[in-house]
């Protein structure tokens, strides 16, 4: 099976991460969960440490940088992008592997 790496940009998203890492658990031994953040002043990067995440930090406010700085340090086969807000359903990993076997 393919290794998933997840990336999300963030900048002050302690209140919005949670979910999203909540809907991201069940991806543990299959991939990996990755947060760049940009300078956050609430609670993101203690939010990310809690759920496991890797966390690299962006010294500019730059989206694509950050997404840039994800890309490099991850080690998945397969990358996705996501907004910390975004919010997934329950069947979101068999759906993406249903895909991915598709390219193999």
């Amino acid at each position: 099976m393919s290794k998933i790496s997840i990336i999300i940009p963030t900048i002050n998203e302690a209140n919005n991460l949670p979910l999203l890492l909540s809907d991201l658990s069940v991806i543990q031994k299959e991939g990996e969960i990755i947060i760049v953040d940009c300078g956050s002043e609430d609670k993101t990067i203690d939010v990310a440490n809690i759920y496991g995440a890797k966390v690299f930090k962006s010294e500019e406010r730059n989206r694509g940088l950050q997404l840039d700085i994800g890309a490099k340090n991850s080690k998945g086969d397969w990358l996705i992008f996501l907004h910390a807000d975004t919010r997934l359903t329950n069947d979101w990993l068999k759906k993406i592997n249903l895909v991915l076997k598709g390219y193999k």
